[in-house]
């Protein structure tokens, strides 16, 4: 059955604080759902959300790529369109793949982690999502305590590194060993500050830290990781490496892969078949899409081999969304069991958008 119509739904969401990185300051997220239906009246989603800040292209290419591309969808079969997108930026080519797949998935009235090739799962392990320390990251931090989370994920490097530590030490002297640390400083070091940084977290629970330095400094991470004992990983570096590059410059014990960032959930499946042969843990996370994003991601982490717990528990950031955010219970976010993502937007609440 051909592709009929192929739509694109702008929409705007405010976070409930402001997300603040080594990188810069978010206090809103845009981006552009696009819904393509066919002949049988079945719609798949797929969600552009650019992050320049992460990688992927401007907000402004992202639109107008998409717009231009999904010209194109009416008439034609979707299978015709997966992997034939190669042209189109990252956030746009994940939107455009996420439909495809979802669409595929709900013709057939399987899981969208299913259409991946594998098989259907209840929930995914995440990280608690606490920002950065300064701005309100202790009480969040109180907060995933008491909900069951047993990692939280801090963005570092935005302030005075001796008040960072000491909000993660008076963390830690309330929680105890039971709960762990995954550290972001988002490219925010040279090596000498990452050195001085790291030296302070003896003593400290620390599960994992992300993207420690600069991208000018990253011929040197290795010499970064022999002096850790918990993994170092790379995020947004991966934006502007291959597989294979990556492997050969740093030789990372983890990968944190972003499907709006690297091009889609097939992409990243690809990342990952890389980094298990090469024994590199992989996190799949979210690059603060809408819900519809975050779904597609939370299949998608469910579709890989058993790993690290991913970092996809951004829902309850926003003072709304385009549909009802996904539950987590203890630490565990729940997959959507219908066909497809499993989840669709709230039409009403984008009609407002306009």
């Amino acid at each position: 059955m051909a592709i009929t119509q192929a739509t694109l739904h702008p929409y705007r969401l405010r976070l409930k604080r402001p997300w603040i990185t080594a990188s810069g300051r978010i206090d809103w997220r845009q981006g552009w759902l696009l819904a393509i239906r066919d002949s049988a009246g079945i719609t798949g989603w797929g969600d552009c959300a650019p992050l320049p800040e992460a990688g992927s292209e401007s907000h402004q290419k992202g639109a107008d790529s998409l717009a231009q591309f999904i010209r194109h969808l009416p008439g034609g079969e979707p299978d015709l369109f997966i992997g034939q997108q190669n042209d189109l930026p990252p956030a746009a080519r994940c939107a455009v793949e996420t439909a495809v797949l979802d669409l595929q998935a709900r013709r057939h009235g399987i899981s969208f982690t299913e259409q991946l090739g594998a098989g259907r799962q209840s929930c995914i392990a995440v990280n608690a999502a606490c920002g950065d320390l300064l701005g309100g990251g202790q009480a969040c931090a109180d907060q995933a305590i008491a909900s069951g989370f047993r990692i939280i994920k801090f963005k570092i490097g935005v302030a005075d590194p001796a008040r960072e530590i000491a909000i993660l030490e008076a963390v830690a002297r309330e929680c105890g060993r039971k709960i762990a640390f995954r550290l972001d400083a988002n490219g925010a070091w040279n090596l000498q500050q990452a050195i001085e940084f790291i030296g302070q977290l003896q003593g400290l629970n620390i599960e994992s830290l992300e993207e420690p330095l600069m991208r000018s400094e990253l011929d040197q991470f290795n010499q970064l990781q022999e002096r850790c004992d918990f993994p170092l990983a790379l995020d947004e570096s991966l934006a502007h490496l291959d597989p294979a590059a990556a492997l050969a410059l740093t030789g990372a014990r983890r990968w944190v892969l972003k499907p709006t960032v690297l091009g889609g959930p097939l992409a990243v499946m690809g990342w990952a078949g890389v980094a298990a042969d090469a024994g590199t843990e992989v996190v799949v996370t979210s690059s603060l899409e809408s819900v519809i994003g975050v779904a597609m991601c939370a299949q998608l982490a469910a579709a890989l081999p058993p790993g690290p717990v991913h970092g996809l528990a951004t829902g309850g950031w926003y003072v709304e969304d385009v549909a009802p955010v996904l539950e987590i219970d203890r630490g565990s976010l729940l997959l959507p069991q219908g066909p497809g993502l499993g989840h669709a937007p709230d039409m009403c609440w984008l009609a407002k958008q306009g």
